[in-house]
């Protein structure tokens, strides 16, 4: 596969989390606290580390306490773990220089984290 393939890949699965972040808006989301979460575990995955636990609408910073936040937290999680995974599959499978381009796209959609470490 090309690495143009796999970023179109890429964008793909993050456009699915964006719209889970926003049909859960309601319970939070859509938030910039959940947004920056999200791109640190994207951050976990581009070094190989394992996935963090991320699971609970506390872990997300969601509305806890509103209900049906539990199920916006799993759809979260079920996308996140998934690219996740992916992303650890292209780290292993991609040459070189084509996943240093991945890696440079992610640290510029990770924007929010003060560093790439």
């Amino acid at each position: 596969m090309k690495t143009k393939s796999h970023k179109h890949g890429l964008l793909d699965l993050l456009k699915g989390f964006e719209e889970a972040q926003h049909s859960h808006a309601k319970y939070g989301a859509w938030d910039t606290e959940p947004d920056g979460i999200f791109q640190e575990i994207l951050r976990e995955a581009a070094f190989g580390r394992p996935y963090p636990n991320v699971r609970t609408p506390r872990d997300w910073d969601l509305f806890e306490m509103k209900k049906g936040a539990s199920l916006a937290a799993f759809w979260l999680t079920k996308k996140a773990e998934h690219i996740h995974a992916r992303i650890l599959e292209w780290r292993k499978e991609l040459p070189v220089d084509a996943w240093n381009t991945m890696d440079g796209f992610l640290q510029k959609f990770c924007w929010r984290l003060g560093s790439w470490e």
